[in-house]
């Protein structure tokens, strides 16, 4: 069983300060992380759920696919400037849209903790993903070409374990590509604790660029690349998102409904994601 850590996961470092809504914060290396009273296995079950895809983190994870894909689309081609083939493993798969478009380029393989997500990418898809958890999934060393893990970071109890365990699957000169809240950035600095990513006991883990490079440094990545990246989302996606999961103003958004006003999609970058790539040394 992980619990969440009494101090800094990334540098180590042992003092701690108290930050916006009960987070922690690690005066050293800038990461911030949540203490709840959750046990690891408890907030598992939040993704095992069906539901988080389905009305809950999520209006409609299927539903979403053209808007998701065309993300994902974005995230490939940065991808293909450091690796156009090869061996790709992806951690928190989902129901393999990102594997989808890239198995056109790679050999693609994935796992997620959500075994009905798992099953719609296997029938759907015909994609080679496991159900389970990657800590206690055994897997071959110095294999991998690619390691991709899309908005997952800030999932984890104690990130830096998995990232470590990603180190030992990629081949020495391999990639490790990953995307995550920057909690540094302009936005939240500015909306503090009510910045739209704050929301244990799903996010439980906020990087930095900062931290989140040397978090790759001590797990034996090289940062090679960094920039703040958008979602391309759906507007009744997104208005279900804020006014339900994170306002829990559900009678807004159905008002939305009622007139209309949630029909098309769109690409949004509000400079509060960073996608990263770091190379195996």
């Amino acid at each position: 069983m992980l619990a969440m850590p009494e101090h800094c996961c990334v540098c180590d470092e042992p003092r701690w300060q108290p930050y916006w809504r009960g987070l922690r914060r690690c005066p050293r290396c800038t990461f911030v992380w949540a203490i709840t009273e959750e046990n690891y296995d408890q907030a598992q079950d939040i993704y095992h759920d069906p539901g988080y895809f389905f009305g809950g983190e999520y209006l409609d994870y299927v539903k979403e696919r053209p808007y998701l894909a065309k993300g994902f689309r974005l995230r490939l081609d940065m991808l293909r400037r450091f690796a156009s083939s090869g061996l790709l493993f992806e951690v928190g798969s989902a129901f393999g849209f990102f594997l989808e478009g890239a198995k056109k380029n790679f050999t693609v393989s994935g796992i997620d903790i959500n075994a009905e997500a798992c099953a719609y990418a296997r029938s759907n898809f015909n994609l080679n993903v496991i159900t389970g958890d990657l800590l206690k999934i055994d897997l071959p060393e110095n294999h991998f070409d690619v390691i991709v893990s899309w908005a997952t970071l800030e999932h984890l109890t104690q990130p830096h374990l998995y990232v470590k365990k990603i180190s030992q699957l990629v081949k020495r000169g391999g990639i490790f590509a990953c995307s995550t809240g920057d909690i540094n950035s302009p936005l939240p600095l500015m909306q503090k604790g009510n910045w739209r990513l704050i929301h244990p006991p799903t996010h439980l883990s906020y990087f930095s660029r900062r931290s989140l490079a040397e978090l790759m440094n001590r797990c034996g990545f090289k940062p090679v690349y960094s920039k703040w990246i958008g979602e391309h989302r759906s507007l009744d996606g997104m208005l279900h998102s804020y006014f339900v999961t994170l306002k829990k103003k559900p009678s807004i958004y159905e008002w939305f409904k009622r007139k209309g006003l949630n029909k098309g999609g769109f690409y949004l970058n509000t400079w509060d994601t960073i996608f990263m790539i770091g190379r195996r040394v």
